[in-house]
């Protein structure tokens, strides 16, 4: 990684709040955050061109280009997947793909206290996606480190409901779409991310492949893959033939 390309360019599209944002070493240069059910087809490239004009960067600048991976909106990931391959193919850059809900648990920092943190996203038809986290050393002046507790899941708000055994904040479009379904299940347990930190952002994501790519570890391009976990979900749902 050359010193002079150490800007990461990430893309967040896993739902219908989203954006773009770009981190040179530790400063953020800038991030554009938009809640909008218009395609990402239409509003994803726009809204990069008009960060890379505002921040006075070219594109040829950008050393990484990261992606929420998944889960989240099939379209959404597709189309993001999609536009961060070619910008990495167009400059040379690296690519570098985030899982979503472990970005979107980042997001929680500074406001979980301790707390577990539960990243919830709509899967529509009654479902969500979710997982479980804590963000060890969140007081200190560092970044926090993103603790795994559950892995990815696709299922309904009861079966979330069923991780949580002590106070936990929730983030997320379907922790928002859901909430009066988990306050009846959790009472006090459930605690919902302030809205400044509630949806999903590009900045986290930014944040943790800033981290990877400066391990060395990046994607291949033609490997790299959206993450579906409803499929796995649907194939565990399905009637077992006798």
């Amino acid at each position: 990684m050359s010193a002079a390309r150490e800007i990461v360019l990430a893309l967040e599209t896993s739902g219908t709040t989203g954006g773009a944002a770009l981190l040179s070493g530790e400063i953020l240069l800038g991030s554009l955050c938009f809640t909008s059910r218009a395609l990402y087809s239409q509003r994803l490239l726009p809204a990069v061109e008009w960060l890379l004009e505002r921040t006075e960067t070219a594109l040829e600048q950008v050393g990484a280009v990261a992606i929420s991976r998944g889960p989240g909106s099939f379209t959404g990931l597709r189309v993001g997947l999609s536009a961060a391959k070619g910008l990495a193919y167009a400059t040379g850059a690296a690519l570098v793909g985030v899982p979503t809900l472990e970005a979107l648990a980042l997001r929680a920092a500074g406001v979980a206290g301790g707390c577990p943190v539960c990243p919830v996203l709509d899967a529509r038809q009654g479902l969500v996606y979710a997982a479980l986290f804590r963000l060890k050393g969140e007081g200190g002046a560092g970044l926090p480190t993103v603790v795994r507790l559950r892995e990815d899941f696709a299922g309904r708000t009861a079966e979330v409901a069923e991780w949580v055994t002590e106070p936990t904040v929730f983030l997320g479009e379907g922790a928002l779409r859901y909430a009066r379904e988990f306050a009846a299940l959790l009472g006090d347990r459930f605690v919902l991310a302030p809205p400044h930190r509630r949806l999903p952002s590009a900045e986290e994501v930014a944040v943790l492949a800033m981290e990877r790519w400066r391990r060395g570890d990046t994607d291949d391009p033609a490997a790299l893959q959206p993450e579906y976990v409803a499929r796995s979900y649907m194939e565990r749902a399905k009637p077992k033939r006798v």
